[in-house]
């Protein structure tokens, strides 16, 4: 029995691997964001700062909102 306990397979769940694709994930979203943010300001021609945090926050949500579907929906789905 203590030998079972000693030898027993340990789990890898590979959290720091995760925890850096998250950050990639939010770095990328941003970088785009503020991409489409600024065509989108220079559309208007304004530089509100309430209507560029809104833009911002609209955007980085449904952005972030479709990459984490993908990669918790799509890509994990069972086959």
């Amino acid at each position: 029995m203590a030998q079972k306990i000693a030898h027993a397979d340990r789990k890898d769940d590979e959290t720091l691997k995760r925890y850096i694709l998250l950050f990639g994930m939010i770095a990328v979203t941003t970088l785009v964001t503020m991409g489409i943010q600024n065509i989108f300001l220079h559309l208007f021609s304004a530089s509100v700062f309430w209507l560029a945090y809104i833009s911002f926050v609209l955007i980085f949500f449904l952005l972030l909102a479709g990459l984490l579907h993908f990669f918790t929906f799509v890509r994990h789905r069972r086959r």
